[in-house]
């Protein structure tokens, strides 16, 4: 059983696309709400109820730095990586 080296290298490829994808899906995410959070909107929640109570909650915010900004910044640190 012989596996052909175009085969070998593609796998870290596909590997790495799915990575960096799912990074700047969270990284959209994240920007969005840290915009959000800072402007005092309301968010449009699709497929449950109450997540503009959770941004308006005392939780959203660490030392007056919202918690979707640590997220932004997780997000985009393994984007890069």
């Amino acid at each position: 059983m012989t596996t052909s080296k175009s085969a070998i290298y593609r796998q870290p490829v596909i590997l790495y696309g799915l990575a960096t994808f799912v990074s700047l899906i969270g990284l959209g995410d994240s920007i969005y709400l840290t915009v959000q959070h800072l402007s005092g909107r309301s968010v449009r929640c699709t497929v449950t109820n109450g997540c503009s109570q959770v941004l308006s909650s005392s939780y959203a915010s660490v030392v007056g730095i919202p918690t979707a900004s640590f997220g932004m910044l997780a997000y985009f640190l393994a984007f890069s990586l």
